[in-house]
């Protein structure tokens, strides 16, 4: 008995290395209202390895929000544009995309029609790491008297 129990104990031991790693945070809000209010999402990939990242904003009344669209245009678009697989509403996501080694990305969500909900970040890599992001969100309004931007911490602003 003591043997089987041993040799489980070392199946979970040596699997561990090779799984792949991942983590999620919340994105507590965002508001956008295509007049002036739109929310900058940026992502910043920490580690020496690509880094998948999904992302799924929800509106108001817990609708996904998409846009089948190009990396650059619509409701969701990403700056810089030089992500060769982003995709929108792939399997039900906002955006899906790979974020390559120590490069930063922006989500900018600019909705036609006033809409504010919450959000979350999910990441998958090939490795061990406990951690792989760092993101932090801003909400921008903009009229033509007067600015105003808020911060949006996301994870308190630590690597997720």
């Amino acid at each position: 008995m003591k043997l089987k129990f041993i040799g489980v104990l070392a199946s979970f031991i040596f699997s561990g290395s090779v799984l792949a790693a991942s983590g999620s945070a919340v994105i507590p809000n965002f508001v956008t209202d295509g007049t002036g209010f739109y929310t900058y999402i940026y992502l910043s990939n920490i580690t020496e390895k690509d880094v998948n990242v999904e992302v799924d904003l929800y509106a108001q009344n817990g609708t996904i929000i998409t846009d089948n669209n190009v990396i650059n245009t619509g409701v969701i678009s990403m700056y810089p544009t030089d992500l060769s697989d982003y995709t929108e509403n792939a399997e039900g996501n906002t955006a899906v995309f790979t974020i390559p080694a120590h490069k930063s990305y922006a989500l900018i969500v600019k909705k036609p029609a006033y809409d504010a909900g919450h959000g979350f970040i999910r990441w998958k890599q090939d490795s061990t790491r406990r951690q792989a992001l760092v993101a932090h969100a801003r909400v921008y309004r903009g009229q033509t008297s007067r600015e105003n931007v808020y911060a949006v911490p996301i994870n308190n602003g630590m690597p997720f």
